[in-house]
């Protein structure tokens, strides 16, 4: 009895996020090769980074640069440092009315098609 339900214990399932059979990618391919382009360009942008936050810092510092220039080089300098600020999104119960109201029309039109 201890080796059937043993047996049991053992059995795998597949749960949530794991759609693949052990042993088989779900990227057979791969990732994308990085081209020598690709690198290139990313190291000259990454080259220009020091300029650029010297640039924001500038901005931010001069008295005489507009206050609005100067809060979006403040925002700006915390994105990149801190990241951006969380966005929450609320979704209404009207979004649900339109939708049933879509899957109404839609079933007036199969049922003129129909009768027609």
């Amino acid at each position: 009895m201890a080796d059937n339900s043993e047996g049991t214990a053992k059995k795998k399932r597949r749960g949530p996020g794991r759609p693949f059979v052990k042993g088989q990618s779900g990227n057979p391919g791969g990732r994308p090769k990085v081209t020598q382009e690709q690198r290139d360009a990313l190291e000259a942008v990454r080259a220009l980074a020091m300029e650029a936050s010297e640039v924001l810092h500038l901005l931010m510092t001069d008295e005489k640069t507009p206050a609005a220039v100067r809060l979006r080089a403040v925002m700006e300098i915390f994105d990149r440092t801190y990241g951006k600020a969380e966005q929450p999104v609320k979704v209404e119960d009207s979004a649900r009315d339109v939708l049933g109201d879509i899957r109404a029309e839609v079933a007036r039109i199969q049922g003129q098609v129909t009768n027609t």
